[in-house]
């Protein structure tokens, strides 16, 4: 959990923001400056099961130097080989067989400002074309080294030539990366990024580059790295772990972990101690007939979670997901009736299924069969209404909590009692 950054799409932002900061090995010429032309920009026939992908960014400098940028944020498993035999080889390929005009077309959305992501503020509502909108970037640097024209002109030709540049730009450091790198086969230069959020916006570390003639200096840079940065990624990749759950909660969600929960779970016969820790949650087991059940999911708010809001999702700010899991109560019990019986009293009290199928408004309240159970992820989310998930400190949450405990205390006596 990173304290300045949410989830991708706010990373995207960051990027974006502090783009002209990129690496000057990674410009024509040192501290020029550097234009987001195309984010999340749609590659025919380019995702992983055959249907479309997208490229997360294209940029270039005043002088017509172009990069592919493949961003990846937080623990994720895609920043590994997969990212280049997989994800940008595939890539590479869409853009050899779509023209130049066409991947423009793909671009106008953002470069208007009609997505979620923004550009940085320096394109006109009005330009109708790349040349007008460069034209409109250059009139807010300042500048103009090569004209709209030319410089669109220099984008095409690299783009048809396959000289452009492309990157992978992580929060964090996997070598990995930098080993299949090396391997992939491509015109343009390579490079391995890491950038880093902070309080004043992305810091960039340039952790390998291949030069478009193929000589690499990954050496010369991993015999020096940044310490800041290694000490980042270390806070970047802590997982969740109720050692140190409360210092990334926010003051309100913080009290009711140690306050309510925490207690109360202890109360039920917790030890204390995470039956399994993931990246963002931890699962919480109670001894059930001499084995220890996991039937709840403590940890953050989900990155993704469009319900929750930005700052909530930052370490310090936390809110506090807590998930029952009734597949694992259905697969311990083998009664769907109690799962049901269950699932009816935490709707009453906030809980839902997820979204899709409309679990959601389902779950607790008609009957589940336990196929659908064991098809699904089986838990149930904090979401009393459509502008609340998860616990924060809000009115009414410590007593959700305690409705939790005590129908927790049923269930447990009653799979003992068995």
């Amino acid at each position: 959990m990173n304290k300045f950054c949410s989830n991708e799409a706010d990373y995207h932002q960051q990027i974006i923001n502090c783009i002209d900061l990129l690496p000057n090995q990674l410009k024509s010429e040192e501290d020029l400056h550097v234009f987001v032309w195309g984010h999340e920009i749609k590659l025919l026939d380019a995702g992983r099961n055959g249907g479309d992908g997208s490229a997360d960014l294209l940029t270039v400098d005043e002088k017509g130097n172009v990069w592919l940028i493949e961003v990846k944020f937080g623990y994720n498993s895609e920043l590994s080989r997969f990212v280049w035999e997989n994800q940008l080889k595939r890539y590479k390929r869409a853009i050899e067989s779509m023209s130049y005009q066409r991947l423009l077309r793909y671009t106008k959305e953002f470069l208007k400002g009609r997505e979620l992501t923004k550009p940085t503020d320096v394109v006109s509502l009005q330009a109708e074309s790349i040349v007008e909108a460069l034209a409109a970037w250059q009139e807010r640097i300042g500048r103009a080294l090569v004209a709209p024209d030319e410089l669109n002109r220099r984008m095409a030709e690299t783009i048809g030539t396959g000289t452009y540049g492309i990157m992978v730009l992580a929060d964090r450091f996997a070598p990995d990366v930098v080993d299949i790198g090396q391997q992939f086969e491509h015109r343009g230069p390579l490079a391995y990024v890491q950038g880093i959020p902070t309080n004043a916006g992305i810091e960039f570390q340039l952790r390998w580059h291949r030069t478009a003639s193929g000589i690499s200096d990954r050496q010369s840079v991993a015999i020096d790295p940044d310490p800041r940065f290694d000490a980042s990624e270390k806070e970047v990749n802590r997982w969740c772990d109720p050692d140190s759950f409360a210092d990334t909660l926010g003051e309100g969600a913080r009290h009711l972990w140690l306050n309510v929960l925490q207690p109360g779970l202890l109360r039920l016969g917790w030890d204390g101690k995470p039956q399994q820790v993931k990246q963002m949650a931890f699962n919480v087991g109670f001894e059930v007939k001499q084995s220890l059940v996991p039937l709840l999911v403590i940890g953050w708010s989900e990155l993704d979670a469009k319900d929750v809001p930005r700052h909530s999702k930052l370490a310090g700010q936390a809110s506090m997901k807590i998930n029952p899991r009734m597949k694992q109560l259905l697969k311990t019990s083998g009664d769907i009736s109690l799962v049901n019986r269950f699932a009816e009293r935490l709707y009453q009290l906030g809980w839902r299924g997820r979204p899709n199928r409309n679990m959601n408004r389902r779950w607790g309240v008609v009957p589940i069969s336990a196929e659908e159970v064991m098809k699904a992820e089986g838990v149930m989310i904090y979401q009393p209404d459509e502008a609340t998930r998860d616990h924060n400190g809000r009115p009414g949450d410590k007593e959700s909590i305690e409705g939790l405990l005590c129908e927790f205390e049923a269930v447990l006596y009653e799979l003992r009692h068995r």
